[in-house]
């Protein structure tokens, strides 16, 4: 499977699933529970956004709880093993609950970008470096 391109949805029961384009066009054919590759499988997702940086998916969710959760997909196909807690990661901020989540990736320098909209309303942004650590 040749650089697929990965496209991830959120289904009602709150499981974040991903599911692969390959290069040639056709579909992996079933659709992948990221919740169950990654330790806390018992979070329950209301939103997802995810970006792709240098052959790798990173797939942003925001939980039931209001929390912000982290995790990636590396381009060998394996997932990072958890779902990592992004506010706690942001030790200067306090920080509300969130209900929206948006991801974008920098090529040149390996930058995610994380936008959420807290419950009060203000949009939050944080990123995260290319070698792992977190703003903040």
């Amino acid at each position: 499977m040749s650089n697929p391109n990965v496209l991830q949805v959120l289904v009602a029961n709150g499981a974040i699933l991903h599911t692969l384009l390959n290069a040639s066009g056709t579909w992996q054919g079933f659709f992948g529970n990221v919740n169950g590759v990654n330790g806390n499988s018992d979070l329950q997702f209301s939103q997802v956004g995810g970006t792709g940086v240098g052959g790798t998916l990173h797939v942003c969710g925001v939980a039931s709880d209001g929390g912000l959760y982290h995790t990636y997909r590396s381009a060998n196909g394996g997932w990072q093993g958890f779902l990592g807690d992004v506010n706690s990661e942001n030790t200067g901020a306090s920080v509300p609950a969130f209900t929206d989540v948006g991801c974008a990736g920098v090529q040149s320098n390996g930058l995610v970008h994380v936008c959420a909209v807290g419950t009060d309303g203000i949009l939050y942004h944080t990123y995260r470096n290319a070698d792992g650590s977190w703003q903040g």
